[in-house]
């Protein structure tokens, strides 16, 4: 699941072929910060007001990051596997009727897609033989696609309805609702707190 405007990705690798094997794991990505984008000046700016967003809002927003593989794999970080930093742009669209997008890319898919595969498998081989069994080839299958389907979904575009009230913009998604505190400086948008995420540190996201 994407929280909105977190910029934390939650996803579960979760093996459930049948009901004899069992095998989920999670792992929580924070963005880093860009620290040279947010100065304690812009952050002890006066709040805008609704009514003065009007347009400055309007539009397509990015966070570009490099996130190790490390801090994307967390507990399941295999030094042996997983050795390509993941190249992710995070792309939110605010839209004047209320409706807002976000969408997630990996621009090195490629590399981490395969090394994704072989860390599914590689937990899948694990929790079979804990059971006396075999990898099988339909097995390995069955891992690397379960794989694609995450990654496919950390990717996936969702929609849902915002509104701003005073310095917090509140989503609305899939009848779940979230808010991020947030600083408005020309095409700069700094996200400073999160009702989904104890992340602590503001990240500046850049007007297109």
């Amino acid at each position: 699941m994407v929280c909105i405007l977190a910029v934390s990705i939650i996803f579960t690798f979760s093996a459930c072929k049948n009901d004899d094997i069992k095998q989920e794991q999670s792992s929580t990505t924070t963005s880093t910060t860009e620290k040279e984008n947010t100065t304690e000046a812009e952050l002890s700016e006066p709040d805008k007001t609704t009514e003065t967003l009007g347009d400055s809002l309007f539009g397509t927003w990015i966070y570009d990051e490099i996130i190790s593989p490390q801090a994307f794999y967390a507990d399941f970080y295999s030094s042996e596997i997983t050795k390509s930093n993941i190249e992710m742009k995070t792309t939110y669209k605010f839209n004047n009727d209320g409706t807002f997008s976000i969408g997630v890319s990996i621009a090195n898919m490629s590399d981490v897609r395969k090394e994704y595969r072989r860390l599914m498998v590689a937990a899948g081989r694990t929790n079979i033989e804990s059971q006396g069994k075999v990898l099988t080839t339909d097995d390995v299958l069955y891992y690397e696609e379960y794989a694609d389907k995450i990654l496919a979904e950390i990717c996936k575009e969702q929609k849902g309805t915002y509104e701003v009230n005073g310095n917090k913009l509140v989503y609305t998604l899939n009848g779940e609702t979230y808010y991020e505190t947030f600083k408005l400086n020309g095409d700069k948008l700094t996200l400073t707190g999160s009702s989904v995420s104890d992340n602590g540190s503001p990240m500046t996201m850049t007007k297109i």
